[in-house]
């Protein structure tokens, strides 16, 4: 069961009623050069509903959701709605040189609440050219359906479809014993069909009309020196654009140019663990309020946007430490930890407060140091 319900004086949003999800998967193994592997999966929403707010606009890169909510209108909406999303999957492993492994599959998808099917064939491959040389690549489609209320008669459009991505990727992986090896990857993605809202809201509100891309490379290391000690660090550069109505690119709003990631854990003997993990990564793409008009109609200043997605926000870091001591208890091991994020508390910046008139603003950090003690058990 899944109740939800919140207010805010003339606002509200509340729901309630069944949540399912199921999944189930076989694996055949004819022979050592073939096998299959194979499974469904089941998610299941059976809803009633109530909402009154503006109506829900892009939910990326639309400057307008900054509007206040007197100057954007309300709507109403009482219904009763189901979304059933039943799928299926198959893959065949097929070995035929040691040296060689193939995976073509396919998945199929049936969305009950779009009336529609998608049928996404996928192929990987991984080729060992030396005992630590490892050459991969891969190729596929991927689907994925709207947001459910997109597809509502009063607020979106009934006409909606799932849209979907090609997804390609290249690389190689050398081994360096069993201590060390490094990946390398390159990777590119096309959209097609993306969700995007009507200029000013309009009636049918959204499309299937935006493209995407997002392309980049990744460097990975992977370290173990010796049994008790294991290291990761990883390197991901970056672009993710979309072009929707207006026929523009522009980035994404979770674009991230630079992402670096870091972790070193070991364990110390008689039960103790230490660990740490650091991250670096670009400062999230905004857009900047230049100006602001004023409403008579509501007494309410009206942002007036620059560029979409035009400026960026500072770069995030951060350093989270965590120390664990493991207990035997015959069948059962508890581990009292103490897991320290944002270590050396760094101020970083999510988001920008305005003033009434939008002419003064203040930045909005994140959480500072945050400690946090917990006990972990296992069977």
């Amino acid at each position: 069961m899944l109740d939800a319900e919140i207010g805010l004086g003339e606002l509200k949003q509340a729901y309630g009623g069944l949540e399912l999800h199921g999944r189930s998967e076989w694996d055949f193994q004819f022979s050592r050069a073939l096998n299959l592997t194979a499974g469904t999966d089941f998610f299941g929403w059976f809803m009633s509903g109530e909402y009154r707010g503006p109506l829900p606009g892009g939910l990326e890169g639309d400057p307008s959701q900054r509007n206040p909510n007197a100057a954007r209108g309300l709507v109403s909406i009482d219904t009763d709605f189901q979304v059933v999303r039943p799928g299926g999957y198959a893959e065949l492993g097929i070995r035929p040189v040691d040296s060689l492994l193939l995976l073509p599959g396919v998945r199929v998808d049936y969305f009950e609440d779009l009336d529609a099917f998608t049928v996404d064939p996928r192929f990987t491959a991984r080729y060992e050219i030396l005992r630590t040389t490892t050459l991969k690549g891969g190729v596929g489609r991927y689907s994925q359906a709207p947001e459910f209320f997109q597809a509502f008669a009063d607020i979106g459009n009934p006409e909606l479809e799932p849209y979907y991505a090609i997804q390609t990727s290249a690389g190689i992986e050398q081994r360096f014993g069993s201590e060390l090896s490094i990946g390398l990857e390159g990777f590119y993605k096309w959209v097609e069909g993306r969700v995007v809202p009507t200029p000013g809201n309009a009636p049918p509100r959204y499309l299937n009309e935006g493209e995407g891309r997002i392309y980049g490379a990744e460097i990975s290391l992977e370290a173990r020196p010796d049994a008790d000690t294991f290291g990761y660090l990883a390197y991901t550069l970056s672009r993710s654009e979309r072009r929707d109505l207006d026929g523009r690119w522009r980035l994404f709003d979770q674009d991230q140019t630079h992402i670096l990631s870091a972790a070193l854990s070991r364990k110390l003997g008689a039960g103790w663990e230490v660990g740490a993990r650091f991250r670096l990564v670009s400062g999230n793409p905004d857009t900047p309020i230049v100006s602001s008009v004023y409403d008579a109609r509501t007494g309410l200043y009206l942002p007036v946007s620059g560029e979409v997605n035009s400026v960026r926000s500072p770069t995030f870091h951060q350093l989270d430490v965590r120390v664990e001591k493991q207990f035997r208890l015959g069948a059962v091991t508890l581990a009292p930890y103490l897991d320290v994020q944002n270590v050396y508390n760094a101020e970083n910046i999510e988001g920008r407060g305005y003033s009434y008139d939008y002419r003064e603003s203040e930045t909005v950090t994140g959480l500072p140091i945050f400690p946090n003690l917990g006990l972990r058990g296992e069977l």
